[in-house]
């Protein structure tokens, strides 16, 4: 009887404990990202008020380009995708406010993982991307440098501040979850671009958000509310 009776209890305790371990997670997340948000800030002081803004080799002046190699490579370390992108432009002011020892490379890149990464599985996008994003690609966050489409004219490559009419609306960087109804260049929906549960284990889309006014949500992308690209308070179009 007093077995079955721990047993019940124990039942009970353990979704409320996964919960709150969850949530703890979360708030770590967040606050990776405030100190992303600070250091780009720095970042954008030093050039112009400008955001992170990179051309891809031998495509000078290409805004599709450009703003893929800026989602690729703004920050983080490299991963094993064999993206040899060494020289990331944030990752100095990052360093400068972290003060770890430089000898220490997962205290060094602490900031870039997300402690719910736990990669993402194929869809439209053809790779699995295992065990996490930070393992793959460097990092677990993405910076809006495309507006989710490798659109360089609608994200924040080759913008100021001042362009952007709604800083309170919008992503400035977000988790990896947040692009699963993305990239309709690769296919129309329904099937998402990647299957990737990180903070909810039962929904796709859930992610951290940070936006250009330094404000930080927890949301759910969505293919329908109206699209990919916008939904009812966040947008990654920086003119909308």
């Amino acid at each position: 009887m007093v077995i079955a009776i721990i047993a019940i209890l124990a039942g009970m305790l353990l979704p409320a404990l996964g919960l709150a371990k969850e949530k703890a997670k979360r708030s770590s997340c967040v606050g990776n990202l405030r100190q992303l948000y600070i250091a780009n800030a720095i970042y954008m002081d030093d050039f112009r008020d400008r955001f992170v803004t990179l051309n891809a080799p031998g495509a000078p002046g290409d805004p599709n380009a450009g703003a893929v190699e800026t989602y690729h490579r703004w920050a983080g370390k490299r991963g094993i995708d064999d993206f040899d992108f060494t020289d990331r432009p944030l990752n100095p002011y990052v360093f400068a406010r972290q003060m770890v020892n430089t000898n220490d490379n997962e205290g060094i890149y602490r900031l870039f993982r997300c402690p719910s990464d736990t990669g993402s599985k194929k869809g439209r996008w053809p790779y699995d991307e295992l065990p996490t994003l930070f393992h793959t690609q460097g990092i677990s966050y993405r910076y809006n440098s495309s507006a989710i489409d490798n659109d360089g004219t609608k994200g924040l490559w080759n913008k100021r501040s001042s362009d952007v009419r709604n800083p309170s609306r919008v992503i400035v960087i977000h988790g990896e979850p947040f692009i699963v109804y993305g990239f309709k260049w690769m296919g129309a929906w329904p099937l998402p671009a990647t299957y990737a549960y990180w903070h909810h284990k039962k929904q796709l889309g859930w992610a951290n958000i940070m936006f250009v006014d330094g404000h930080a949500q927890y949301l759910q992308a969505t293919h329908n509310k109206p699209d990919f690209q916008h939904g009812p308070n966040w947008t990654v179009v920086y003119s909308d």
